[in-house]
């Protein structure tokens, strides 16, 4: 597999992209994750929906037939792109969890745990009535998530430990965007690599694993305020 190099340096890249170095090392590690198939990447699966060369083109570098990633230039021929792209994920651990998570989430399936009071089995999102009663009480409930947590203790809901719920429990239920038919992936990253739980959302649409959802996407943001201050990336797989 080639080993890609830019040819500038982080510093160099940033300066030519305005100065944010942060978020030129995000573009460059992702351009990167995606070429090599990284099977860590968790936002691999949205980079290569949106299109390899528009990630290029964000990042102002092309890729040539040696796999150096240079400044300006021409823009790099699609299919050259297309053919490099498959090759490198074909390399990839089909087994690795974060390449298994792109492929059912561009097919509009669910990946992982299944957040409670939901069901699943793979990648199709199901529930019950008491789900459904649970799910509708608590974005029915005007005021607060402590207002929230008090209605649903009061009509003999649990949470998913089985205890009674707090302004914590209340408000991390209502901000799961599965109940208005979405995953959640975190566009942002810290210096460490990991997820950044208070950056930027991308939303994808479970459009074959839940295809009906409790609730709308409208009534989620109208339950989570919060979430009008956050960059929100909606992706809708295409069938």
């Amino acid at each position: 597999m080639t080993d890609y190099q830019f040819v500038e340096s982080e510093k160099t890249h940033a300066e030519r992209l305005g100065g944010n170095q942060h978020r030129t090392r995000q573009l460059r590690r992702a351009i990167l994750y995606i070429l090599t198939g990284h099977e860590h990447s968790e936002l691999a699966w949205y980079l290569v929906e949106m299109g390899l060369g528009k990630l290029l083109k964000m990042a102002a570098v092309s890729l040539e037939d040696d796999g150096q990633l240079l400044p300006h230039g021409k823009p790099s021929d699609k299919e050259f792109l297309v053919s490099v792209l498959g090759t490198s994920f074909a390399f990839a651990d089909p087994t690795a969890p974060q390449r298994k998570r792109m492929e059912m989430l561009s097919k509009g399936l669910f990946q992982g745990n299944v957040p409670y009071p939901y069901q699943g089995y793979s990648g199709y999102i199901t529930y019950t009535s008491g789900a459904e009663d649970l799910v509708t009480s608590a974005f029915s409930t005007l005021g607060t998530y402590t207002d929230v947590a008090y209605k649903l203790n009061q009509s003999g809901y649990f949470s998913s430990t089985g205890r009674s719920w707090s302004k914590d429990t209340a408000r991390s239920f209502c901000q799961n965007p599965i109940h208005a038919g979405y995953a959640v992936a975190y566009k942002d990253r810290r210096h460490d690599g990991s997820a950044d739980k208070r950056g930027g959302l991308i939303l994808t649409r479970l459009t074959e694993g839940f295809p009906e959802p409790l609730v709308s996407y409208d009534e989620w943001r109208a339950r989570n305020p919060v979430m009008g201050k956050r960059e929100i990336i909606l992706v809708v797989p295409q069938k």
